[in-house]
């Protein structure tokens, strides 16, 4: 009742039709040229893409026109174009992209000279462009490079390209050996990535290797795998494959695989083998909210744990009210991980319920001051009056008139308009990523006049002393909401919020 009580809303505002999210324009010529351009190169057709090209000159999107063009014979462009092209638009969204494609076309010619020098003004790099940029640092002799390489070896998915072909590398070199690969392969297989993990498994002596029958079995049926174990469990080939199915069974469901291993299976496997499998099955069962989730944890010991992981621990101690697990759990929890306000919260709280006031206090003091679920929660703990904040800076009509006026934005808004949603997202990211707050305010309220409702959220979201919290928790259509929610009888607010 409650879903169709929603969906009645969601229809309501269907009626208002797509224009009141975001209005199809009435395309003129240069739009149709445009999107033609664009459909153009997704297809690879740079002859149909040229055409275009000769109308759109002068068009606010000819620089994607020009982008589109160069990108589609990049493996033949000779350094002078790029360099053109980069020249024109230096500090821009494209230029950065194109950069990014050209230092991938240069790893993949091997001409490291050019891709370092190119490298430098790089803004952002990616997983590919960093295994090249490894490359070439080891290509020169800097043998430093092979231990920070190793970092993209634990990375639990695909390798891209130039990634594959530097481990291929560290692999004849002896930076990486067997254990190291089948500790890749342990994690691609615990995060579903079957392929990926073949691949690696492609880097062993085939002596080593797994049955690709039996890994297949483990796939596709674990518990079959499991009631008829590989005889020789000591081979990691074996037990590697043997702690796939348990992965596998208990991700679809964690209770017939925590009943396998404590059978005498389980007693065939060494002790930290088993910590670890309880560490998943448990992690699986707190994921589903059951209540075995507790107990589980608590087999797996000291087996080392995700960040991932350790969150599902916290929220599977949280609801069985175990305040000393709770404390556990976050405790090991990454740098990166436990700066997270929820955290904070959450272990002032359980230090709150094992009697330590004062140390509770503290926890809540780092946060109480932050604009957020969390912080607003720990502010109550603290006593603390509870009230809607007032915007500390509303951007003038001078700050939104030069935010029209930034090439980026002005390009992101034409994108959006002609439905080009992510090309549109990732040019007003780029734009936006070094404002200040007021600059960043002033974007957010150009956003919403244009009624691109989520850039506006998004931006006024990354505001750190300046804020517009009418900007950042926009209620738009919110008659509509209103109106629908009285009906049912729901909260308006709380429609809102979901």
């Amino acid at each position: 009742m409650f879903l169709q009580h929603l969906l009645t809303i969601a229809l309501a505002l269907a009626v208002l039709g797509p224009g009141a999210v975001c209005a199809a324009p009435k395309k003129s010529s240069p739009d149709d040229a445009l999107l033609a351009a664009h459909d153009a190169f997704r297809a690879g057709d740079a002859f149909k893409l040229a055409k275009q090209a000769a109308l759109l000159e002068g068009h606010l999107l000819e620089p994607y026109v020009d982008y589109w063009r160069l990108t589609l014979r990049l493996e033949d462009a000779s350094p002078q174009e790029v360099n053109a092209f980069l020249a024109a638009r230096n500090g821009s969204y494209l230029a950065e992209r194109l950069r990014g494609e050209w230092l991938k076309e240069l790893g993949r010619r091997g001409d490291w000279a050019a891709f370092e020098t190119a490298l430098a003004p790089l803004v952002r790099e990616d997983a590919e462009i960093r295994c090249y940029a490894w490359s070439a640092r080891l290509a020169r002799g800097d043998d430093s490079a092979y231990e920070e390489a190793r970092a993209m070896w634990r990375e639990p998915k695909e390798l891209p390209a130039g990634c594959a072909t530097l481990a291929a590398g560290l692999i004849a070199a002896g930076r990486l050996d067997s254990a190291q690969i089948w500790d890749r392969v342990q994690l691609l297989l615990e995060h579903g990535q079957l392929a990926a993990a073949k691949r690696a498994l492609g880097h062993l002596p085939k002596a080593d290797a797994p049955d690709e029958r039996l890994l297949q079995q483990a796939a596709s049926a674990p518990q079959r795998v499991l009631a008829n174990p590989p005889a020789n469990l000591e081979a990691r080939a074996a037990r590697e494959m043997l702690r796939f199915a348990f992965v596998r069974l208990a991700r679809t469901d964690p209770r017939p695989a925590a009943e396998v291993l404590m059978g005498p299976l389980g007693l065939r496997l060494s002790d930290a083998e088993r910590k670890s499998l309880w560490g998943r099955i448990a992690y699986e069962a707190a994921r589903r909210h059951l209540v075995e989730a507790v107990a589980w944890y608590r087999l797996a010991g000291d087996a080392e744990l995700s960040d991932e992981q350790l969150a599902w621990k916290a929220r599977a101690a949280l609801r069985a009210a175990d305040w000393q697990m709770v404390r556990a759990a976050i405790d090991p929890l990454s740098i990166t991980a436990r700066q997270d306000t929820a955290w904070t919260y959450w272990y002032g709280r359980a230090l709150a319920a094992q009697g330590s006031a004062d140390g509770a206090r503290a926890y809540y003091l780092r946060i109480s001051g932050q604009p957020d679920f969390y912080g607003l929660l720990a502010a109550e703990e603290l006593g603390e009056a509870i009230t809607v904040p007032q915007p500390t800076h509303v951007a003038g009509e001078d700050e939104v008139a030069l935010a029209r006026r930034d090439p980026g934005l002005a390009r992101a808004l034409e994108l959006y308009r002609l439905g080009l949603r992510s090309e549109a997202t990732r040019e007003w990211n780029f734009t936006i990523r070094g404002m200040d707050d007021p600059q960043l305010l002033a974007a957010a309220e150009l956003a919403r006049r244009a009624e691109v409702f989520d850039r506006a959220i998004n931006t006024a979201d990354r505001t750190a002393r300046q804020h517009n919290f009418q900007v950042r928790f926009l209620a738009p259509f919110r008659e509509v909401f209103r109106e629908q929610a009285r009906a049912f009888g729901l909260e308006e607010a709380w429609v809102l919020g979901l």
